[in-house]
């Protein structure tokens, strides 16, 4: 299964979300919760948009491990963490994890 519609798969069971940025929470941990708006495959990788304006862009060989409530990705080449279309943070390496309930 590719990466996009496992990811797909994995959001479809849950209802409620979460984030964790490769250097931490924005705001406190769990205090906000997000809608999942889609899941897109573009020509450099993946994009995750949430309500909210949140959108993530992952570029490059995206890799994920499920950890039942938690989708863990990383071997993204760039990540773009942008709100309301504006680019908040930027990422070269680490992990980011996708909480849901």
């Amino acid at each position: 299964m590719n990466t996009i519609q496992y990811i797909k798969d994995w959001i479809s069971n849950k209802e409620s979300f979460s984030f964790f940025l490769p250097d931490g929470p924005q705001g406190r941990p769990f205090d906000k919760q997000y809608l999942i708006d889609g899941v897109i495959e573009n020509q450099n990788g993946v994009t995750i948009k949430m309500s909210g304006g949140i959108e993530f862009e992952f570029e490059g060989e995206v890799q994920y491990r499920d950890e039942f409530c938690n989708l863990i990705v990383n071997g993204f080449s760039v990540l773009r963490y942008k709100v309301n279309g504006v680019v908040n943070s930027e990422y070269l390496e680490g992990e980011f994890c996708l909480n849901g309930f």
